[in-house]
C-alpha cells in the first residue's frame, strides 16, 4: 500500500466546518461576524482557523484594527474549498429525493429558457425521469462564476471575449449552435408593413437596446460600422429582453434580440418581426463545465440531449 504524503494526510483531516470559514471571513471581514454567521464564539472561530492553518501549513487569514482579510495563500485556499462546498450541496441535494435521483443546477441565459430547454426537458423526462434539475437564470458573467465556483455543475452561455480568458481554466466548452438576430417593433409600426428593409433606414428608427459590453449590442453595433454607418444611440436602455418587447410593444421603439425569443414573442401578439436579415450573429450557444463536472453521467445525458435538438431542424 502507498504510504500517503504528509500533505495528503493533513488534508484528510479537513473537516465541513472548515470549508465555509474562509468565504465567511472574506465577506464579512471580521473574525465577529464570522462567529455570528457560524452562530459560534469567535474564540471558536479563532480555534477553527487556526487548526486550518496548522492543516494546510499557511498563513490564511492577516489581523489588524480594519477586521480580517485573506492573504494571498487563503485567497488561493478559499477558491478550491469552495468548489467542495458546493460540490457537497450538489450532493445534499441528490438526497432530497426519495430514493436519491441525480440532480442537476444548471445556469442559463433567458433565451435558452423559451425553447430549447422546454424541448430538452421534454425529452428527458421520457428517458431520464430520475434526473432533476434546478435552472438559474442569469448573465454570462454569472453563468461563468456560477460553473468556476461549482455553484453550477454546467451552463448554457454565449462566450465572446471572455472565452479568451478561459482557455487555460479547467472549463471544457461544447459548441451547440449560432445565434442569429432579428429585429422586433410594435405590430401597428408601419415598418412592420414594409419589405426588404435596409441598415439605412433602421438607422432613422428609436431604438431600445441593452447596455453597452452586452452581446446583442455589441453585435447590433457591428452591423452598421460594417456597413460605414453610425450605429443609432438608443432612446432606451434595459438589461432585460423582456422589458424590451413591452416597451417595444406600446411605443415606435424598434429592439434586437434573439431570432428564437422575437419568434416566440410574435406567436404571443406582442409584437411582430422586421424584414431584415441581420448581418451579424452571437457568440455561438455553448455548453460548457469543469472538466472533472462534465464527465458526470447526468451532465452527459443532458449534454447529448442538447446536442441532439440543436443539430435537429426544428
Amino acid at each position: 500500500m502507498t504510504k500517503p504524503s504528509s500533505f495528503s494526510f493533513r488534508l484528510s483531516k479537513l473537516r465541513v466546518r472548515h470549508l465555509a470559514l474562509l468565504e465567511i471571513i472574506a465577506e464579512s471581514g471580521s473574525l465577529r461576524q464570522a462567529a455570528n454567521t457560524l452562530s459560534v464564539t469567535q474564540p471558536a472561530v479563532t480555534a477553527m482557523l487556526q487548526e486550518l492553518e496548522a492543516l494546510l501549513g499557511a498563513r490564511l487569514v492577516e489581523r489588524d484594527q480594519q477586521g480580517a482579510r485573506l492573504t494571498l495563500a487563503g485567497n488561493a485556499v478559499r477558491e478550491r474549498l469552495c468548489l467542495v462546498l458546493n460540490a457537497l450541496h450538489g450532493v445534499e441535494a441528490t438526497f432530497l429525493t426519495t430514493p436519491p435521483r441525480p440532480h442537476l443546477r444548471i445556469g442559463a441565459l433567458s433565451f435558452a429558457m423559451l425553447e430549447l430547454v422546454p424541448k430538452v426537458l421534454a425529452t428527458l423526462r421520457k428517458d431520464r425521469p430520475d434526473i432533476t434539475f434546478e435552472f438559474i437564470e442569469g448573465t454570462v458573467e454569472e453563468m461563468i462564476s456560477g460553473v468556476l465556483t461549482g455553484d453550477f455543475d454546467c451552463a448554457l452561455g454565449r462566450l465572446d471575449s471572455q472565452i479568451n480568458t478561459l482557455q487555460d481554466s479547467d472549463i471544457e466548452f461544447k459548441i451547440l449552435c449560432n445565434v442569429p438576430l432579428r429585429i422586433a417593433c410594435a405590430e401597428n409600426n408601419p415598418i412592420s408593413k414594409r419589405r426588404n428593409v435596409t441598415l439605412e433606414e433602421l438607422q432613422q428608427e428609436p431604438w431600445v437596446l441593452l447596455p453597452q459590453g452586452t452581446g446583442s449590442r455589441r453585435t447590433f453595433e457591428q452591423a452598421f460600422a460594417q456597413r460605414g454607418l453610425l450605429p443609432p444611440f438608443p432612446t432606451v436602455e434595459s438589461m432585460s429582453f423582456v422589458s424590451n418587447f413591452h416597451l417595444v410593444a406600446t411605443t415606435n421603439l424598434l429592439t434586437i434580440s434573439t431570432a428564437t425569443a422575437v419568434e416566440e414573442y410574435c406567436r404571443y401578439g406582442i409584437i411582430a418581426p422586421v424584414d431584415i436579415q441581420w448581418p451579424v450573429s452571437l457568440a455561438p450557444l455553448m455548453l460548457f463545465a469543469r472538466k472533472n463536472t462534465m464527465e458526470l453521467e447526468s451532465v452527459q445525458a443532458f449534454y447529448q440531449c442538447i446536442e441532439a435538438h440543436t443539430s435537429t431542424p426544428s
